[in-house]
């Protein structure tokens, strides 16, 4: 069964040798908390992604995850737990066990991962959602330029973000959507494009990877890239970010 990866990476990049950008990507924060019953055997486990607040983990868990763990009656329910870019988890539940949780108040988002629905034939598809925060002019409009890869569609809604001096936040939505007829990987293995926001002076460059897997693994991995010139301890820095950036990664894979 053919599989794809999805990796959106973040870097910035000047444009007209403009020394800093005036868009920042955040994370977004969410709230957690509730008791999860055992699951019965004669419901359907499925795959939900929850997005929790960090700064609500009582202090006497040494881990978020140890936090999350105590809220199910069967630790091994949660797949995974996420710290880039969003925080939260991955829980196999059955349908009663997402509606006891979904209805708690400091639950702010639960999202199916219909990621194992795929079908062998088709296009395959990854949702990203993303908030920048304007810290340069007031008023400001960024509009977004897609360089997509052959065979990949890539979507972003809405495309153009208007910043003023009482407005400074914007989320917007990037869809990845792979034609498993069509798209073309090159010697490394690997599709690349690139999505710009860019006011036309400044631009932030977030490339666009895909590579065929097998189960389909997602990732989100989040670096970001300054210039020699407004650091002079760049390389050290670059070298500890990147190592923590793909450390990350790895860990930020749902199988």
């Amino acid at each position: 069964m053919q599989a794809f990866h999805f990796t959106l990476t973040l870097t910035l990049s000047p444009m007209a040798s403009t020394p800093l950008l005036p868009l920042l990507f955040l994370l977004t924060f969410f709230k957690f908390s509730a008791q999860i019953a055992p699951q019965t055997a004669d419901q359907t486990l499925k795959t939900f992604i929850f997005r929790v607040d960090r700064h609500s983990k009582p202090s006497i868990f040494p881990t978020h995850y140890h936090w999350y763990a105590s809220e199910f009656a069967d630790p091994p329910q949660i797949l995974h737990v996420y710290d880039t870019v969003f925080h939260g988890f991955s829980a196999s539940l059955t349908p009663n066990e997402v509606s006891v949780i979904s209805d708690h108040p400091s639950v702010l988002a639960v999202i199916e991962d219909r990621r194992r629905m795929f079908p062998t034939a088709g296009k395959s598809s990854k949702m990203f959602i993303r908030t920048v925060t304007n810290v340069g002019q007031s008023n400001a409009v960024y509009r977004a330029r897609i360089e997509a890869p052959k065979g990949v569609t890539v979507t972003v809604k809405p495309s153009r973000l208007a910043f003023s001096g009482a407005v400074k936040k914007r989320s917007f939505v990037v869809t990845i959507a792979v034609d498993r007829r069509t798209v073309v990987f090159g010697e490394s293995g690997a599709a690349f494009g690139s999505l710009y926001w860019t006011d036309g002076k400044h631009a932030v460059r977030s490339p666009i990877v895909v590579t065929q897997m097998d189960p389909l693994c997602i990732s989100t991995l989040n670096y970001w890239e300054i210039g020699e010139d407004l650091n002079p301890r760049f390389g050290e820095l670059k070298k500890k970010t990147l190592t923590s950036a793909i450390h990350r990664l790895w860990k930020s894979q749902v199988c």
